[in-house]
């Protein structure tokens, strides 16, 4: 869906605005791939890797954030879950966290081009992710077709018709409005 590179351009930008930034990075697998570039960009990440993080690895994550807290004091810490994740699970393990004047804000990328696909395929899934995210975002708008986009932005809609939402092309810079979105 595009996770990582949307991920990467919030952690340019904000150190581009003179923010320390850390990654937790969920993958399901043994070995991480993700992990790769960030830290070749310079960025401090931290893996949890076989198993997902909402479920499985979940009783890791408050300490992870807890030890970037005290450690290398991050402005912004921002986590990549797996595309299977449940926010709001998330969410509840990061408010066990004793990091002072943590705020959390929960965003969901929907797959321009797969988002049909996948309603077919793990609808409650997809429901819960939107519903959960202070943050829906459209991403490959610079690849997705104008249908695929509507198709998206009307699925979006129909799950959550307050959800807050955004558009992301990976080609373009970070929109002003989803910088401030997220990093506000």
């Amino acid at each position: 869906s595009g996770k990582t590179t949307l991920a990467l351009q919030i952690a340019r930008e904000a150190h581009a605005r003179g923010l320390r930034v850390a990654l937790i990075v969920n993958e399901r697998g043994e070995t991480g791939v993700d992990n790769q570039l960030a830290t070749r960009l310079g960025f401090a990440v931290t893996e949890l890797l076989g198993g997902c993080i909402c479920c499985s690895l979940v009783a890791e994550l408050a300490p992870v954030l807890e030890g970037l807290a005290a450690t290398t004091l991050p402005d912004l810490v921002i986590i990549e879950p797996s595309g299977i994740a449940e926010p709001a699970h998330l969410v509840s393990a990061l408010e066990f966290a004793r990091v002072p004047d943590l705020k959390i804000v929960a965003a969901t990328l929907v797959d321009a081009q797969r988002i049909e696909e996948l309603m077919a395929v793990v609808t409650p899934l997809i429901i819960r992710q939107i519903r959960h995210a202070d943050r829906v975002i459209i991403g490959k708008l610079d690849i997705a077709t104008t249908a695929e986009i509507a198709a998206a932005r009307r699925i979006v809609h129909e799950i959550d018709p307050s959800s807050r939402l955004q558009l992301h092309d990976a080609t373009a810079p970070l929109s002003t409005d989803l910088a401030e979105a997220l990093l506000a």
